[in-house]
């Protein structure tokens, strides 16, 4: 495996790339070559998780306002970016994760743009039912977001695991706060950056931040006021028919 000089990376909140609130970090090692370090990431804190969940939160009104087909095209454009940094994406899964370029990393890169795609093509399909009660009745049901919703994610497949929450929740118009493992962050922060970076591309609503050994995530929800109206997200299983 190449190496590559060690990188300072920040997280994102807020629709900026930001420190820690107490300018700690953390470092990121590869299995590849034990003991070497390949980035140090911002050590979030209680005040970094209050200040993703009141963007997040402020964000939602907008977000929940788009008509689901706009949701679903944005999702699509995310879909592109991916596929234009799949080989970027694939080295940096590879450096912190120690899964093999070829078989685990590449595709593993390549699913997260399938899922895109399938949930932006489910933006048109979010709909209600009419129900017959009778001639003199009109009862229909609509589906609503959540609001916020906090995911976290493992190390072993972080950014196909992290398609799999981010993707559905944010079609159906809730807003994410998105917590990447420790060991591996650094793919999804990559894969943010370039989805800001390309042409057009706007924020999609979701918030990043990482929390270091020590502080795990459950601590700062417990000590955050505002969580109360944010919902968890258990790991998740593949989509069928995706993996």
């Amino acid at each position: 495996m190449p190496s590559h000089p060690a990188t300072a990376e920040r997280m994102f909140i807020g629709g900026a790339w930001v420190d820690a609130a107490d300018g700690r970090t953390f470092d990121v090692e590869t299995p590849a070559k034990r003991g070497t370090v390949i980035a140090s990431v911002p050590r979030a804190g209680v005040a970094d998780v209050d200040r993703a969940v009141k963007a997040a939160a402020a964000a939602f009104p907008a977000w929940r306002a788009m008509p689901p087909r706009e949701r679903g095209r944005l999702l699509l454009r995310i879909a592109d970016d991916v596929d234009a940094n799949v080989e970027e994406l694939a080295r940096i899964l590879a450096s912190e994760t120690g899964n093999a370029i070829r078989t685990q990393s590449r595709p593993e890169a390549q699913r997260v743009s399938d899922l895109f795609r399938y949930f932006g093509g489910l933006g048109g399909e979010l709909k209600g039912e009419t129900i017959p009660l009778g001639e003199n009745w009109f009862s229909y049901t609509r589906r609503e977001p959540l609001g916020v919703v906090a995911a976290i994610v493992p190390w072993n497949v972080p950014i196909l695991i992290a398609a799999w929450k981010l993707a559905p929740a944010l079609v159906a118009g809730n807003t994410v706060v998105l917590k990447p493992s420790t060991n591996a962050p650094l793919a999804t922060l990559a894969w943010h950056a370039a989805g800001r970076a390309s042409a057009g591309s706007e924020d999609l609503l979701h918030r990043q931040h990482r929390d270091g050994e020590g502080d795990p995530p459950a601590r700062g929800g417990s000590h955050h006021p505002g969580h109360a109206g944010a919902r968890w997200k258990e790991p998740a299983g593949p989509v069928p028919g995706l993996g």
